[in-house]
């Protein structure tokens, strides 16, 4: 009797392993670069332009953005997807890097791959893009952007009025009043706003979108 009990209760132990081994893994898989999953949920982009003089002031940055004698101006932050109420709050994501043939196009506008890696990571994934299509869309809207003349052309700093900028951006782009916003940190610029559509037609910005007022200086390209 022990005997059929001790058979009976090693089948019953083979059971339970086979059983276990044919389970799917409970640990979700790392998120693929494709960003699968991600909903597109969100209602506009709002494309970031740093003004690189007045960064490259302070800090370091890389040679592509800060080099002496590049005469950079502006340069791409990022293309972030927003919400009528403001920007979205959500965590950067823990994805596979962006393909290398991607990041050389990217550096067409963005000034260093750190920032390309970053930006997909922390927006670019919320799209819900590929990233090869991400970047592709934040590359039209930079590059369908028109930048001032009175701007691209500096030579010397400048203090402008932070509403007569932004007039100027609505002006060089027949875009909708309210289309523009800047930023600023110690009375310098930092960046212009521009906001677009899904379809990158450039639209009012959300009431939550709060920029800058009064006097900004403006370093001149070095």
């Amino acid at each position: 009797m022990l005997g059929i009990l001790l058979r009976l209760a090693l089948i019953a132990t083979l059971l339970a392993a086979s059983a276990c081994k044919s389970q799917p893994r409970s640990d979700p898989p790392m998120q693929e670069q494709t960003a699968q999953g991600e909903s597109g949920d969100f209602d506009y982009y709002l494309l970031a332009l740093s003004w690189a003089p007045n960064f490259c002031a302070s800090h370091s940055g890389s040679a592509n953005e800060c080099g002496s004698g590049r005469h950079v101006a502006f340069v791409v932050h990022g293309l972030w997807p927003q919400a009528e109420r403001g920007r979205l709050d959500e965590p950067c994501q823990h994805t596979s890097p962006v393909a290398a043939d991607v990041v050389r196009y990217a550096l067409n506008f963005y000034p260093d791959a750190g920032l390309v890696q970053h930006e997909w990571q922390c927006h670019g994934v919320y799209s819900g893009l590929s990233a090869a299509d991400y970047f592709a869309k934040v590359g039209k809207a930079y590059q369908g952007l028109q930048v001032p003349a009175a701007i691209s052309g500096m030579t010397a700093d400048t203090e402008v009025r932070t509403a007569d900028l932004l007039r100027q951006f609505e002006r060089a782009n027949a875009a909708p009043e309210g289309s523009f916003v800047a930023s600023c940190h110690d009375g310098e610029l930092v960046g212009v706003e521009a906001c677009f559509s899904k379809d990158l037609k450039l639209r009012r910005c959300s009431p939550a979108q709060h920029g800058c007022k009064g006097e900004l200086l403006m370093r001149a390209p070095r």
